[in-house]
């Protein structure tokens, strides 16, 4: 109960015992207050351990589900049908993840541009070189398209070249490029082959298109 008993032997001015004293009294206060303050620590206990499951159980799910979005992206951005990762506003580190990704698949494209522009067009000219013009002619072949091929060279530029120097044979070989490219404005293709050989594909061309040029 709420009380406590004490009993207590009474005696006389002899110290005869004459009997017993029953006293009732409430439970000390300090008592009371340790038995609250247990149970105060016991449910806040309760009540962070029930809310750091529930959190983490969130998270948990929120980051699985991202990544699971991002595996599923990956093989899309690796195919080229995807220019980057979905990212989130703020970002965090799943977004720093992403932006790393995106970057690195970024500067893989540049890099992988630019070796297919060099690998198929002449560095000085910048016209087709000889690869580009053997895929050309492999694909209007196989869509029997009509077309002429002509091929130049510049009389007498090996002497110019030994008179005046590779500087100045570059700077005519990109006039001559230059010429071609306003040549091919209506649809025909300048390559550069090599040295100072040159190259035109003309599509669907008539005879006297091809003696024009």
């Amino acid at each position: 109960g709420d009380d406590a008993s004490t009993v207590r032997r009474l005696f006389d001015t002899r110290g005869a015992p004459t009997g017993w004293l029953d006293i009732h009294h409430p439970r000390p206060l300090l008592e009371q207050t340790r038995l609250a303050s247990w149970l105060l620590l016991a449910m806040s206990v309760g009540v962070f351990l029930v809310g750091s499951v529930l959190a983490w159980w969130l998270i948990d799910r929120r980051l699985v589900s991202r990544l699971e979005r991002m595996r599923g992206e990956l093989p899309a951005l690796a195919a080229g049908e995807r220019d980057a990762l979905t990212t989130a506003s703020p970002p965090d580190e799943i977004d720093d993840v992403a932006a790393r990704v995106n970057a690195l698949h970024g500067e893989l494209s540049r890099v992988s541009t630019q070796w297919r522009h060099e690998a198929t067009h002449d560095p000085l000219t910048g016209l087709g070189n000889r690869a580009r013009l053997l895929a050309d002619l492999d694909a209007r072949l196989a869509r029997t398209s009509p077309m002429a091929l002509l091929l130049l060279d510049l009389d007498g530029f090996r002497a110019l070249n030994d008179l005046f120097g590779h500087a100045t044979g570059d700077h005519v070989l990109r006039l001559v490029a230059a010429r071609l490219r306003t040549l091919a404005a209506d649809g025909a293709q300048a390559y550069r082959l090599g040295g100072d050989e040159f190259a035109l594909l003309l599509p669907a061309p008539t005879p006297a298109d091809a003696m024009a040029l």
